[in-house]
């Protein structure tokens, strides 16, 4: 399931850095990769690559990563 809906008022109070970089909504379940970005839990299927599915691919940076590169926070 992605992130949390809030309404905008309540977007521009919470840092951004606390916002899925893959469904821009409040984080669900964080994950932080090694190169420092935040994904909802959910969201992290979506940053495999289709020829290598153990690879992930940073959406902000472009950098890839494999699986054990990600953390609960």
């Amino acid at each position: 399931m992605p992130g949390y809906q809030l309404a905008n008022c309540d977007q521009s109070k919470i840092d951004k850095k606390y916002f899925c970089s893959f469904c821009e909504l409040l984080l669900r379940d964080a994950m932080q990769t090694s190169c420092g970005h935040f994904y909802c839990f959910s969201c992290l299927g979506n940053l495999r690559k289709p020829v290598l599915p153990l690879v992930l691919v940073c959406l902000v940076d472009k950098q890839q990563l494999q699986e054990n590169e990600v953390l609960f926070v």
